[in-house]
């Protein structure tokens, strides 16, 4: 580990109180990045967005995930932001660089055959509590609740 990563972990642990996870996270995220300045043979202070584009072509052909990619930026983008106020870059490189979309599913939602099933199933009960579940889940339905909540 070089010295201004040294700094910047020392930086997020002791200042701004990051968790050791996220700061674990953020470091290997710039060793990656460090690897491939390394390869490419590039000196941290003379990296430019098009060295942060080629990283990033480079990192999905890889097959990386664009959340892990998300993140690999915001890491570099906070490192290089630490970099220029400490003054050891005098650019940010990661100004203008736009990190991938996520990828967003719909949550999968309940079709009205298998809601009737569900309220079927319930009246079928003999309990005394068959009453309340009923109005439960005839409130989860008719207001849209996720099982999570």
């Amino acid at each position: 580990m070089n010295i201004t990563l040294k700094e910047f972990q020392n930086y997020l642990t002791y200042e701004r109180r990051f968790s050791a996870h996220t700061v674990k996270a953020y470091v290997s995220d710039i060793e990656k990045f460090y690897t491939y300045l390394l390869v490419h043979d590039i000196l941290d202070d003379k990296v430019t967005k098009y060295d942060i584009r080629a990283y990033m072509k480079e990192e999905i052909e890889r097959n990386i995930s664009r959340t892990t990619l998300q993140r690999r930026i915001a890491s570099l983008r906070h490192y290089y932001s630490f970099l220029q106020k400490t003054r050891h870059v005098r650019d940010n490189p990661l100004l203008n660089i736009v990190a991938p979309k996520g990828h967003f599913s719909l949550p999968r939602v309940l079709y009205e055959e298998e809601i009737n099933v569900i309220f079927a199933a319930n009246n079928k009960r003999t309990d005394f509590l068959k009453d309340r579940d009923q109005l439960i889940l005839e409130f989860m339905f008719a207001t849209g609740l996720r099982a999570s909540e």
